[in-house]
């Protein structure tokens, strides 16, 4: 048998979609994943006097999935192209149209024999990050990809290259402005991005030919404790403003996720009890801003 604790999981960027680099796949920190093939089937509808089914048919086979983690400095560096479908151009990543494809691979050991299960042509669909209140900063990718391969070698070349050891980032490291400024006691942020990828299909192919790239969305909510009308008057003028989060390591590494124009939707300030406190959750929706040319971008400080 198995043990979660000795297995592994690896990507590497492809060049070719589809195509694995005869290079060392990087080992990536996570606390969980999905990653598994989905399967597309249409039963037989001839008719036997036996009453039998003659045959379940696979009309479509792909791969999809979530990989879950602790956000560190370095660790989805070159996933986070992915998710933006972009370069880092010092050290800033926005939301363009570069489309950029991975092999994900699970190495898992049973009694010291790896078997590998291997994941091509896989897009990044979503990211979602959630900065609780007294937690761990962590990240959500979801994926799409063509279908799975077994094998009893890696996908690539050689031994895994070994993951970086910095430190997962806590709430605690959080700073969140809104225009600039402190909005006040934030209790918790998420911050939810979408490709909004779909599965090209066609005849002669039981995988898909391809992914197709949607509307680039970024969405979240805020949660603060309750103090002033502020936020909510913007809500009700419809006045847009940033909206940043950075977070920052012990050895001063950090990421700032900015939305140069976040609209607010509506918020939810509910009394729920005796004994408590009121808090406010205001959902936003990123739209383009002319000025900085997307809907977020990311500043890293490595």
């Amino acid at each position: 048998m198995a043990d979660s604790n000795a297995a592994s999981l690896a990507f590497i960027e492809e060049v070719t979609w589809g195509t694995t680099p005869a290079s060392a796949l990087q080992t990536l920190r996570f606390t969980g994943e999905s990653l598994q093939d989905q399967e597309e089937s249409t039963e037989s509808a001839e008719i036997l006097s036996d009453r039998n089914l003659r045959d379940v048919i696979m009309t479509g086979r792909f791969s999809q999935g979530d990989i879950s983690g602790e956000l560190s400095a370095g660790t989805l560096d070159v996933l986070l192209e992915g998710v933006m479908a972009d370069a880092w151009s010092t050290n800033v990543l926005e939301n363009a149209t570069t489309k950029k494809s991975f092999t994900f691979e699970k190495d898992i050991d049973v009694n010291g024999t790896s078997s590998f299960l291997t994941y091509k042509a896989c897009r990044i669909d979503t990211l979602a990050l959630t900065f609780p209140v007294a937690g761990v900063v962590t990240y959500g990718l979801g994926i799409m990809g063509k279908h799975s391969i077994g094998a009893a070698a890696t996908a690539g070349s050689g031994a895994y290259t070994a993951a970086g050891v910095t430190e997962p980032m806590a709430s605690e490291q959080v700073v969140v402005t809104e225009a600039s400024t402190s909005p006040g006691d934030v209790r918790s942020l998420s911050i939810n991005l979408s490709n909004n990828l779909r599965r090209q299909m066609a005849l002669g192919a039981a995988a898909p030919i391809g992914f197709g790239y949607g509307g680039f969305r970024a969405s979240g909510a805020l949660e603060l404790y309750f103090a002033n009308r502020t936020l909510y008057d913007k809500y009700v003028a419809e006045t847009k403003t940033e909206l940043e989060a950075t977070v920052t390591d012990s050895a001063s590494k950090s990421y700032a996720f900015t939305i140069p124009k976040a609209r607010w939707g509506t918020p939810t300030i509910n009394l729920e009890g005796v004994n408590g406190d009121v808090f406010a959750t205001f959902p936003w929706t990123g739209v383009y801003d002319s000025v900085t040319g997307d809907t977020i971008n990311i500043t890293r400080v490595p």
